[in-house]
């Protein structure tokens, strides 16, 4: 499978919610892109992409490690700590989680190809 690259867009709230109010009043349909995340303030994208979460990032578009053990090892870094910052990108919709194997090992992947980041939108 071909990954994309994934938008980054920072939004004000006031924004969004016009979206929604212009999509609710003329039926159209919200703009949906599968590829484009959309934090409401620029603090919150540094929040999530610090430069620990960005090396892990890295690592996975780019080594594919087959575990958070494997991960971890890769940056140097405990796998607790690793766990959790997996966590928060995968939540933020930046990489996917899967579990695999009898032993339910959880397994980072790249859900996209790299990211472009849009600061105007």
């Amino acid at each position: 499978m071909d990954l994309k690259k994934a938008k980054i867009v920072i939004r004000s709230i006031e924004e969004v919610k016009q979206e929604w109010k212009n999509a609710s009043q003329s039926q159209e349909s919200l703009d949906q892109e599968s590829n484009k995340i959309v934090f409401l303030r620029l603090e919150a994208l540094s929040r999530v992409m610090t430069p620990p979460r960005l090396q892990i990032l890295t690592v996975v578009f780019k080594e594919k490690p087959s575990s958070i053990s494997a991960l971890a090892e890769c940056v140097q870094r405990d796998y607790q700590s690793v766990y959790a910052d997996v966590k928060i990108l995968a939540e933020a919709g930046l990489l996917e989680i899967q579990m695999q194997g009898l032993e339910d090992s959880v397994v980072p992947l790249a859900k996209y190809s790299g990211f472009e980041f849009d600061f105007a939108a």
